[in-house]
């Protein structure tokens, strides 16, 4: 599975959104409804994950 993270923001107020392809580095992509997965929490001066997309799975 390929993954393609882009910024949708900036100026200390960072979004990241995502697609997925599963065929190649080059696409197609999906492209998800709801596609923002970090932001900027500007007070906290941190970054907090929002959700984890469907496709994606964390392993060790």
């Amino acid at each position: 599975m390929y993954y393609y993270l882009y910024t949708l923001s900036g100026h200390e107020h960072y979004e990241y959104a995502y697609g997925y392809s599963r065929q190649s580095p080059l696409g197609p992509y999906t492209w998800p409804e709801q596609d923002i997965i970090l932001t900027t929490d500007k007070e906290a001066k941190i970054y907090v994950l929002l959700q984890l997309p469907a496709p994606c799975r964390i392993t060790k």
